[in-house]
């Protein structure tokens, strides 16, 4: 199956600096079977639609992300809708 993926990205959140943030939007159509494993977190294998998703720094080393996906399963024309957050500590 064929599968793409547009996304804008605007700053980004840097865990050596407290306060930094960043926000993107994507729309992605991943086609069945187009990955083993994938790299995206809301809009999965078999999927397309639209994600949005912001990351922030509230402190030194810490970045927390939180995504949010909102398409149709390619197979079934079913809605789908995801929300997936992540906390990361560096060291």
């Amino acid at each position: 199956d064929k599968a793409w993926s547009a996304q804008y990205s605007y700053k980004g959140a840097e865990a050596e600096n407290k306060g930094t943030w960043g926000a993107w939007a994507a729309y992605r159509y991943l086609g069945q079977n187009t990955d083993l494993f994938s790299t995206f977190d809301v809009i999965l294998a078999g999927q397309k639609g639209w994600e949005v998703g912001t990351n922030y720094a509230p402190f030194k080393n810490v970045v927390a992300t939180l995504r949010y996906g909102n398409g149709k399963d390619l197979r079934t024309d079913n809605d789908i809708e995801n929300l997936f957050g992540r906390v990361e500590v560096f060291f």
